[in-house]
């Protein structure tokens, strides 16, 4: 939780948006805003061609995928139950 909480304050303040929610972001349009707030998270190093580039922290960045997974998965089960055909198309 604590980790998802952080990279909803990333995504804020890269975003340029204070008020907004993790379901904000999980959308398709906010794929690369999402990586970008991983890669930050993690301390995301780039390296030369010849080296993969490398992350500080990569058990976090496997940790946050999980958590996004179940996170937009709670979010398509919501929009079953509410039965919002807008939320359900832009989600699952």
């Amino acid at each position: 939780m604590r980790q998802l909480a952080r990279l909803v304050i990333r995504l804020r303040t890269l975003s340029n948006q204070p008020n907004a929610s993790l379901s904000d972001f999980l959308a398709p349009d906010k794929f690369d805003d999402i990586v970008n707030a991983v890669r930050h998270e993690c301390q995301y190093v780039p390296t030369s061609e010849q080296q993969l580039a490398r992350l500080s922290t990569p058990l976090l960045a496997l940790k946050l995928g999980h958590a996004l997974h179940k996170c937009a998965a709670i979010l398509c089960n919501m929009a079953l139950k509410a039965r919002n055909s807008e939320l359900l198309q832009t989600t699952c």
